[in-house]
């Protein structure tokens, strides 16, 4: 283990979120005494004693996790509302502190509270700008209606359906350096772990272009290129390489495909798909909710192909789209998008996941980044999450609740439709499972333990945090073929 002031979790020991904290630990975290609750572990954790007994060893690596869980949070909710009221007045100048009342109303605006004060997650302010557009506006224009929803036609879907299928070649660049590192720290070792495009069903002749130091590629569900140097003021780390991404069109609405699938259903499940209808500690959990929740969507259903339309329909109608905090900070992501009705594309996909797989159904996460097409040969990249869910007698398909359930509240019921089954050539894949480690794995806890989309840094004594890191993802060329 590197040394360290602090407690230091293992990535081994995620699942251990599963245990339940001590009721001393958890009145600090929900009076919102982090460093409280922070020093009080470190005590425990010394001592080797809590309450006069020897403390667990799965206690032990659970009040480790809570640790790096607390110390995320003091940094990540430090906005209160009289600083997002005066972010906000810059462009609003009318407006008052009701409406940022309004604003938590709609479910928008992630806080916590710290002594019985609201303080907001530092992307509050773009998260709220993105979703409540029509509600800033009437702040301006109180008698502001907002216009029908749009219907919008997209040609991606409609080559797909005619052709079968549609195929784009990418040249894409991945950068990352430190922003802020120590004086000591220039050269010293440094390891960087870039995310690479990840072999799948979709993604095909991945080719490394250029780096900007040696690098090495190595198989794992969560691909990286990774680099090993020494550290120099204001270096960057980069790699470019081209792939194929192609998008297959499967019309799983047809009558005869629910027929196969009918047919087939009770075929017994292929041995390598086990894993796929299992839990996966901490966040696939079959928790007593989740099973009565999952029930209740299947009702008297038994066909599997229309068992996942049932959850993929559900999901994509009860959980709203909103940004959300670090997934480290949440101890089962699945369950806090049920209870809180919102989600960002990955936590739709683990809920999409996890109640296939009560079900019975084999389901399991891909991800990576979404790309935007600019037109010209240019696009837009940024971090993306769906799912995928196995039905005879089709194999793998894909499912993508963020994009189905804006299609959702759009009204375009065919996009809707489209995102059960499919996807679009407009992709980018670096993980094709969840919870994986790095190959080689990182020393340090890594920034987000479940994916990899932005990449990681670390020293031989520290790994760096998320805000001492700068990274950019650029599509450079794109094409169809």
């Amino acid at each position: 283990m590197p040394n360290s002031s602090r407690p230091f979790y293992r990535y081994e020991d995620l699942p251990y979120l599963s245990v339940e904290l001590p009721e001393d630990v958890k009145s600090y975290r929900y009076s919102g005494d982090f460093e409280g609750e922070m020093t009080y572990i470190e005590g425990i954790l010394s001592s080797g004693i809590h309450h006069a007994n020897l403390l667990t060893d799965a206690m032990r690596r659970r009040l480790m996790l809570e640790h790096a869980i607390a110390a995320e949070l003091v940094h990540d909710y430090q906005v209160t509302a009289e600083d997002l009221l005066a972010r906000f007045r810059e462009t609003y100048p009318d407006m008052q502190m009701h409406h940022i009342d309004a604003l938590i109303a709609s479910g928008h605006a992630d806080y916590i509270l710290r002594a019985g004060v609201p303080y907001f997650q530092r992307a509050a302010y773009s998260n709220l700008m993105n979703q409540c557009g029509n509600l800033l506006r009437r702040i301006q224009e109180p008698d502001y209606v907002s216009p029908p929803p749009a219907k919008p036609g997209n040609d991606t879907i409609r080559q797909m359906r005619h052709a079968g299928s549609l195929s784009r070649w990418y040249h894409v660049r991945m950068s990352i350096k430190p922003a802020e590192v120590h004086e000591d720290e220039i050269g010293k070792p440094i390891r960087v772990h870039l995310p690479y495009p990840a072999p799948s069903l979709s993604q095909s002749d991945i080719k490394l272009l250029c780096s900007s130091h040696p690098v090495k590629i190595r198989k794992a569900e969560q691909t990286t290129a990774y680099i090993e140097t020494v550290y120099q003021p204001d270096e960057e780390y980069w790699v470019e390489y081209s792939y194929i991404h192609t998008a297959p069109y499967h019309d799983l609405s047809s009558a005869d495909a629910k027929r196969q699938a009918a047919d087939h259903a009770a075929d017994p499940l292929p041995e390598e798909l086990v894993p796929y209808v299992m839990e996966q500690y901490p966040h696939i959990r079959f928790t007593p909710y989740m099973i009565a929740l999952a029930d209740e969507i299947a009702g008297k259903e038994t066909n599997p192909l229309k068992l996942a339309r049932r959850v993929y329909d559900w999901v994509t109608s009860h959980i709203r789209y909103s940004y959300m905090r670090s997934y480290f900070a949440l101890e089962n992501i699945p369950e806090f998008a049920v209870l809180h009705g919102r989600g960002d594309c990955g936590v739709q996909a683990l809920t999409f996941i996890t109640l296939c797989r009560i079900l019975g159904i084999p389901a399991k996460w891909e991800s990576g980044h979404g790309v935007h097409d600019r037109g010209h040969g240019t696009a837009s990249i940024g971090s993306h999450d769906w799912a995928m869910f196995w039905i005879a007698p089709f194999g793998w398909l894909y499912c993508d609740p963020s994009y189905g359930g804006g299609a959702y509240r759009s009204g375009n019921k065919r996009n809707w439709n489209h995102y059960f089954g499919n996807l679009d050539p407009w992709r980018h894949v670096t993980c094709n499972d969840f919870q994986k480690q790095f190959n080689p794995p990182k020393a340090f806890p890594r920034i987000d333990p479940y994916d990899n989309q932005n990449g990681e840094i670390e020293f031989e004594d520290r790994g760096l945090t998320a805000w001492e890191i700068d990274d950019r993802q650029e599509v450079l060329e794109t094409h169809a073929i």
